[in-house]
């Protein structure tokens, strides 16, 4: 999903838990190349879930920067129901981002893409049982 543009950046990671369903929502924010907000959809980008061992992989293309970096997603990470680790694999040749999550058991995932109008552009991950 997303739209080509001149670059994008990673601002920031932010994680819900929610009881009464079981599910954890990871939400992206996306800025443009210069770390701003980004107005518009986010990004090219590419999810994928990979069932053994159990992982989502996503991968941003026009991803240069990253503000967000993988001190603090460890951080995010200790609390999750359904995530152990992560990683940040940044490749500068071909300006792309990938966020690696290995999960604690197989999960289930929806993605939306949240246009960026008063606030940037966002990513969100809902996984779940």
């Amino acid at each position: 999903g997303g739209v080509a543009g001149n670059g994008f950046s990673l601002l920031k990671i932010s994680k819900l838990f929610f009881q009464h369903t079981n599910s954890e929502r990871w939400i992206v924010d996306i800025g443009d190349l210069k770390g701003k907000a980004n107005k518009g959809l986010p990004g090219y980008y590419h999810v994928q879930m990979v069932q053994n061992p159990p992982q989502m992989i996503v991968n941003f293309n026009q991803m240069p920067v990253s503000v967000f970096n993988e001190i603090e997603l460890t951080k995010m990470i200790k609390n999750s129901v359904f995530v152990s680790k992560g990683k940040l694999l940044s490749d500068p040749t071909d300006k792309t981002l990938t966020m690696i999550f290995d999960l604690k058991k197989p999960a289930q995932l929806k993605v939306l893409q949240v246009k960026g109008q008063k606030e940037t552009s966002k990513l969100v991950f809902d996984l779940f049982l």
